[in-house]
């Protein structure tokens, strides 16, 4: 089953994306799978900081 983002993301990830946008792009061009498992690597985050530097590492 594919993932819609606009209702899948937590809160914290999809503000975090909106404010980096070359993170945002990458992660719009990730498959379903690849997208689903940024959203399980959410699971363990605490801060905003980290949430941050979580997305800032989507970029390759």
């Amino acid at each position: 089953m594919e993932m819609d983002p606009m209702r899948e993301l937590p809160m914290g990830l999809g503000l975090a994306l909106c404010a980096n946008q070359q993170a945002a792009a990458c992660f719009e061009r990730m498959s379903p799978e690849e997208q689903r498992q940024v959203v399980e690597g959410t699971h363990a985050i605490q801060s905003p900081a980290e949430m941050r530097a979580y997305v800032a590492s989507l970029v390759r």
